[in-house]
């Protein structure tokens, strides 16, 4: 009995410990809660992976990165260190997070992004856009993009491009070969793209067009290089050379859609927005303490001009208020002196989200030179130039 009591004790002890983190004599013990919010943080970004490699990479990229992956790429980089920690602050994280779900929920007026969400006619769920925003923006972020990646590869029914039967090079290529057979040519049709490489993130991989199939014999002929396209979209990559065995991959699906709130469609947009609007460089005007910048669903507007070329006075602080007419968040950003967005010297409007229908501030203070300015939810609409003289 005193034996099983002190079994009991220990054992009580020890989940104490564990309970609570403690630590005794260097061990530390963990704390079950946290350990539990690390293990769902992880899952969440391995589930976004699968719901981006299913969904987004058609405009995002086959690694996340956009336009930075590869040019025509109407998607934003999201697989970009600027937008996960250490690089991201935790003072900068809510703010950020709110950006990319009210993005992901609601579209971009002005742009193809469409709204993902059940309630605007999306696919996704509340908790599907949480896990993405996960895979986005959590420390666990690069190991996300890393499965994102792997889930690619898998089969089409985990949302991958792996064909179905499998087909790998039966000889080696070089950059100059344009004919060359594969192991089963069954799923590949012509006038489609076909993928060889990255296996892992980080390695590189070429996108040919297929030409003609001979089914007998497995042999695909194929149109290469950066100048290839096909439904008059510009679809090529580099030549490369590949190892025989290479995994073929059935190619990426070209982005497709129209511009979400477009000002000649009948189509409401989402969420309230209102319509997209000409987002042609407007001004120049002189911006004094006291402006008021106007913030629509897809454009700046200063006295009447859109998206201006504003001048203000060199090294002279000035107050600007900001007004959110649209129903979509915006916000203000400058980028500094060393003329890229999301570093330490951009000036950022207060607060960093303005929902539809608020206010904000924004107090200028610059060198002379000219500088960039945008809204981070519309950086391809909503931009333009402060010239500091």
């Amino acid at each position: 009995m005193i034996g099983l009591l002190m079994v009991g004790i220990i054992g009580t002890a020890f989940y104490a410990m564990f309970e609570n983190g403690t630590s005794v004599l260097g061990v530390n013990f963990g704390d079950r809660q946290s350990q539990a919010v690390v293990r769902q943080e992880k899952t969440n970004a391995e589930r976004g992976a699968f719901l981006f490699a299913r969904y987004c990479r058609a405009c995002h990229g086959l690694t996340g990165q956009g336009s930075a992956e590869r040019p025509g790429l109407p998607g934003a980089n999201l697989n970009n260190p600027a937008n996960y920690p250490p690089e991201l602050t935790d003072s900068q994280l809510p703010d950020v997070q709110q950006r990319f779900s009210s993005t992901i929920h609601c579209g971009r007026v002005g742009t193809q992004m469409p709204p993902w969400s059940i309630e605007e006619g999306g696919a996704l769920n509340f908790f599907q856009i949480e896990q993405l925003v996960t895979l986005i923006t959590s420390k666990y972020a690069p190991e996300g993009w890393e499965h994102m990646v792997e889930v690619g590869n898998e089969d089409s029914s985990h949302g991958g491009d792996r064909l179905d039967p499998p087909a790998q090079l039966v000889e080696a290529l070089d950059e100059n070969d344009t004919e060359f057979q594969v192991t089963d040519a069954t799923a590949i049709s012509e006038d489609t793209l076909i993928r060889i490489g990255l296996e892992e993130l980080g390695e590189e991989y070429e996108l040919l067009k297929v030409v003609e199939v001979d089914k007998t014999t497995n042999t695909v002929t194929v149109e290469r290089g950066p100048d290839v396209t096909l439904a008059e979209a510009l679809v090529g990559s580099d030549a490369m050379e590949h190892e025989a065995g290479a995994m073929v991959y059935a190619g990426p699906q070209l982005p497709s859609g129209q511009i979400i709130g477009d000002s000649t469609s009948d189509a409401t947009p989402p969420c309230g927005q209102n319509k997209a609007a000409p987002v042609n460089a407007g001004g120049p005007v002189d911006v004094t303490d006291g402006t008021v910048i106007n913030m629509n669903d897809n454009f700046f507007e200063v006295d009447g001009e859109t998206n201006p070329q504003m001048h203000v006075a060199a090294t002279t602080s000035i107050g600007t208020v900001l007004e959110n007419l649209g129903a979509a968040a915006h916000n203000f950003r400058i980028a500094g002196p060393d003329a890229e967005y999301d570093t330490d010297d951009d000036i950022i409007s207060d607060p960093d989200l303005i929902p539809g229908g608020e206010s904000g501030a924004a107090p200028i203070e610059l060198a002379a030179g000219t500088y960039l300015y945008r809204c981070d939810f519309h950086p391809d609409a909503m931009l333009g130039e402060v010239v500091a003289e």
